[in-house]
């Protein structure tokens, strides 16, 4: 799941951001400026740790502050998180953004970005892997921050029953996205609640109220998996929590029947109840989902490529592939260390398959410490420490094969692993075809007991939107054998 419960409760901060709102069924009246609030963080009722919020008026504009810490584990490795963001914009309509400050900390991995506002443009200065990057997002006209729309529901006297749609920048995907957002009664005659639908996630994000303006908490419902924050006294948030949530064990999907045990061939049926399957899980060259009748399960299959027998030369160049052969902020495939080691390593290979296949073995090999305490570190970062799990393992794979010329991709899915399915990422590289590859695991190509989730897009500087497809099937997919 990597860092997809941080980046849901950052993007909860929306209400808590602007404090205590007085509200009324028929409109909503001024929104108080100055506030300080502490929310105890909760996954599947579990406290895991805490987020701090406080919001002044400075002259001409509104400041709104946040920290949220999080202590996780990955298959029982400690794993601290820690988000801290600052938000300035126009203290008047239509509350047009100024600048941002974020500094994101995964155990020893740090990310520090500064966003400015110049007209219809973020302009980004990005701080990650020891290394400066600029970059200037394009921004929808009347877009703003996350933090800025309890006001602008405020002026246009927001009651229940009415919907309005937003664009807003988000600070961890670096891109703006859209909030479609409704008012609704609460079954609690005593509370009302706002939901905002994040349509790039399809993640509902519900924040409870009562009739005095205060958050009472916020919900975000991931099937079984559900993340929470519910208002708090400083000491109730931040004590320490009694145990530490695995994040990869609570996301384990069971198989249902005899383990699958084919690498060549994996056959299973799935289902997502009460959503779409074909929506997170997409048709591929090796990959085919089809309906079964009058029933809501669908019948997978999954077939693992074949070796190619043609020798492709490389460096592959098509203006198609040209995206897949470029570098960004975690796929550094222009760094001078990147480009060298994967000279070195493909010196004497014929053909792409042969250089793409001995990139994957040579990353399984060299990253000796298969760790899950690791941040999300980048390529360069994971050549020097070489350490890390699997999205460290593909981030590295990914960079050295497009620094050799040949296009590569990540992809994100399932993958069987001894007692269950679970969340992991692998790579594909164009050898003529799109082959899968599995640095993690060592498999070249990739065995076919896993599911790809994500659609084979070219990843962003974050690289978050990987995780959507997970996002929509975590803790809900169902598995189970085929009948024979």
């Amino acid at each position: 799941m990597r860092n997809a419960a941080a980046v849901l409760l950052g993007m909860a901060l929306i209400w808590t951001g602007a404090g205590q709102t007085a509200f009324a069924l028929d409109a909503m009246p001024k929104v108080p400026i100055n506030s300080e609030d502490w929310y105890r963080l909760e996954i599947m009722g579990i406290h895991v740790g805490s987020m701090w919020t406080h919001s002044e008026q400075v002259e001409s504009e509104i400041v709104v502050q946040s920290e949220l810490v999080m202590k996780l584990s990955r298959v029982g490795f400690p794993v601290d998180v820690r988000q801290t963001r600052v938000a300035r914009f126009d203290a008047e309509p239509p509350y047009a953004p100024r600048s941002f400050s974020y500094i994101g900390r995964e155990m020893d991995v740090e990310k520090r970005i500064e966003g400015r506002a110049v007209g219809e443009e973020m302009h980004l200065s990005i701080l990650s892997g020891g290394k400066m990057y600029e970059k200037t997002i394009g921004m929808p006209a009347g877009a703003v921050f996350e933090e800025a729309i309890p006001f602008l529901l405020q002026d246009r006297a927001f009651k229940v029953g009415d919907k309005a749609s937003y664009f807003t920048f988000n600070y961890e995907l670096l891109t703006p996205i859209s909030y479609r957002v409704s008012a609704i009664d609460s079954e609690d005659e005593e509370t009302f609640a706002i939901v905002y639908l994040l349509e790039q996630l399809q993640v509902e994000v519900t924040s409870y109220l009562n009739k005095d303006g205060s958050v009472l908490e916020t919900v975000i419902p991931l099937g079984a998996m559900s993340l929470r924050m519910a208002l708090a006294s400083e000491k109730e948030a931040t004590e320490t929590p009694e145990g530490r949530f695995d994040i990869v064990i609570s996301t384990k999907t069971e198989f249902q029947g005899a383990p699958p045990s084919d690498p060549e061939l994996f056959t299973a049926e799935a289902r997502l109840p009460n959503k779409e399957l074909s929506d997170a899980a997409p048709n591929t060259h090796r990959q085919t989902l089809t309906p079964i009748a009058d029933s809501d399960w669908m019948s997978l299959e999954v077939k693992r490529d074949a070796e190619p027998q043609e020798r492709v030369p490389y460096p592959i160049k098509s203006a198609e592939l040209e995206p897949f052969l470029s570098s960004t902020l975690y796929v550094q495939a222009d760094n001078p260390d990147i480009r060298a080691k994967a000279a070195e390593i493909v010196d004497g290979t014929e053909g792409a398959w042969e250089a793409a296949k001995r990139i994957s073995e040579w990353t399984h090999t060299y990253v000796k410490e298969k760790r899950f305490d690791r941040g999300y570190a980048t390529a360069k970062e994971t050549l020097d420490s070489r350490s890390g799990d699997c999205t460290e393992h593909t981030m590295l794979a990914v960079a050295l094969t497009r620094a050799a010329g040949i296009p590569a991709r990540i992809v994100s899915g399932v993958v069987w692993m001894k007692d269950g399915f679970y969340y992991h990422f692998w790579h594909e590289a164009y050898v003529g075809e799109w082959i899968a590859l599995d640095a993690t695991l060592g498999q070249t190509p990739a065995d076919a007991r896993r599911i790809q989730l994500s659609r084979g897009e070219l990843e962003s500087d974050t690289a978050l939107e990987l995780t959507f497809g997970v996002l929509q099937t975590l803790n809900m997919l169902e598995l189970r054998a085929s009948p024979k």
